[in-house]
């Protein structure tokens, strides 16, 4: 990456961040075993704390060395575009000069947006860690706190919010068009003409408002 910085071919001011799904070599069986060998290990430890219960120890020794026999522990069901099968979550940050990836990660985060951070830090550090680094992302990615970390590091966001409908009121909550951002101040009035600080719910972007109830008290994705 040096060799690259000093020809020329990454720049280091601007990346891109995107997340793709790859299909795992397990298959969807595999998985669900897995999945239900897990409860099974589960259950027996709660029901070992009732004293009446027989445990079979040589059940119990085969469940455990069918998990350590598993070739890909961190598979797990993720949407592609074939529907939901086992499958990574691969990061790649982009320096936007030449296309050329400077970070990657390989995650089992079925979404992005816990993400933003990890692919934040390390393309920073990939680049050179210069004071000031631009990062675009799509909504997938909207995180407050860790959009929160990025900016005290010096790392620019171009992360629209994720605009998710809260469906989850009962017609009495405020719709997030009815409240507007005084950027002065650093908040939020309400259609009660009431203020909040958008800063003071911890880990909230003051893009992440949606729905809020008469008292201004957020509901926030």
């Amino acid at each position: 990456m040096r060799v690259a910085r000093s020809v020329g071919l990454v720049r280091g001011e601007t990346v891109a961040v995107d997340g793709s799904k790859f299909r795992a070599v397990s298959s969807a069986k595999s998985i669900r075993e897995r999945d239900a060998v897990k409860r099974y290990l589960e259950q027996l430890d709660a029901a070992d704390a009732q004293d009446e219960v027989v445990i079979d120890s040589s059940a119990v020794q085969a469940a455990l060395e069918k998990l350590k026999s598993d070739p890909e522990p961190e598979a797990r069901f993720m949407r592609t575009a074939n529907g939901f099968a086992p499958a990574y979550n691969v990061q790649t940050a982009v320096d936007t000069e030449h296309a050329l990836i400077v970070a990657q990660k390989v995650t089992d985060e079925a979404t992005d947006n816990r993400s933003l951070l990890p692919m934040a830090e390390a393309a920073k550090q990939a680049v050179g860690d210069p004071p000031s680094l631009n990062l675009v992302a799509d909504a997938g990615y909207s995180n407050g706190e860790q959009a929160e970390t990025c900016e005290a590091q010096g790392i620019v966001l171009h992360v629209p919010a994720q605009r998710a409908v809260n469906n989850q009121g009962d017609g009495t909550l405020f719709d997030r068009r009815e409240f507007h951002y005084d950027e002065k101040t650093d908040t939020f009035r309400c259609p009660a003409n009431k203020r909040s600080h958008a800063n003071s719910c911890s880990g909230i972007r003051r893009e992440s408002f949606t729905r809020v109830t008469p008292r201004c008290v957020a509901r926030v994705l």
